[in-house]
């Protein structure tokens, strides 16, 4: 029984919800000129074109840049102006996920800055929980998440998934990858270019599956209709088939949003 109530968890961490004229209002107060306008310009790169390149400067900033004024960083300011209901929205289904008597080891791949990891570490103190994160201030913030957080059973390493499974690491039970195959949907011009990362990313992770193991695959938003006529495919391709599916609505800026998870297994 899954007994840290995930609202508690969060406040606790200093994530509580903001307007987005007050994310305004501190930027304006924290971050120079400059920095705004190289802000806008990584911000632009990112949404534009939505490379490798743009993709990690914009989430090298958003780990890296300090908001000295509430002692957070630029990401956990932003997640507080609506993606924290999406947070506290999905983190149970993780939980639940993560509660069978089967699973005791869980990797977390693109595990950002340990929000969800900090959380299960704490529930599931039997269990192991690997995080990885091709960020390295993202690493460095959830190690200090972990080590404020005072739990053990925490493992952080800045790498990627391709490169983690070449590493030849023991199988796990389970793989959370959340958010991490549709981060750049919305800035490709070319669909197939999504198509071809969904496929690489699914194929990258089979070294580090056992037989009977699963895969969490939560996207934000994106459609069930589709996941199942554009990803599906790729997916299924990669030697996977979908055993449950079920929707998250969450309500950010007034607006109700829908986040879509598949359970995934071989």
């Amino acid at each position: 029984m899954i007994k840290i109530d995930v609202r508690s968890y969060l406040e606790n961490e200093g994530l509580t919800p903001i307007s987005l004229e007050t994310f305004n209002w501190y930027i304006r107060r924290n971050l120079t000129l400059q920095e705004r306008y190289d802000l806008e310009k990584i911000w632009d790169d990112y949404t534009r074109r939505g490379d490798a390149e743009g993709t990690k400067a914009w989430y090298t900033f958003s780990y890296g840049k300090r908001i000295e004024e509430l002692d957070c960083s630029f990401s956990e300011l932003w997640i507080r102006t609506g993606y924290l209901n999406c947070t506290e929205a999905i983190l149970p289904h993780i939980a639940h996920f993560c509660e069978s008597s089967e699973v005791s080891n869980v990797l977390d791949c693109g595990c950002g800055e340990g929000i969800n990891l900090g959380y299960l570490s704490l529930c599931f103190p039997e269990k192991s929980f690997t995080g990885i994160d091709r960020i390295p201030e993202a690493i460095e913030l959830s190690k200090k998440r972990l080590e404020r957080l005072g739990v053990k059973n925490g493992n952080l390493i800045c790498t990627d998934c391709y490169a983690f499974a070449q590493t030849n690491p023991d199988p796990f039970d389970s793989i959370i990858m959340l958010n991490i195959l549709d981060d750049e949907r919305e800035a490709w011009s070319d669909f197939q270019e999504l198509l071809y990362d969904t496929q690489r990313k699914t194929e990258a992770i089979r070294p580090l599956l056992k037989d009977t193991s699963k895969i969490f695959l939560s996207l934000l938003p994106y459609p069930e209709s589709e996941f199942k006529t554009r990803l599906l495919g790729p997916i299924e391709s990669a030697g996977f088939k979908i055993s449950q599916s079920f929707i998250t609505t969450y309500e950010m800026n007034q607006k109700s949003h829908d986040h879509y998870t598949w359970i995934l297994e071989l």
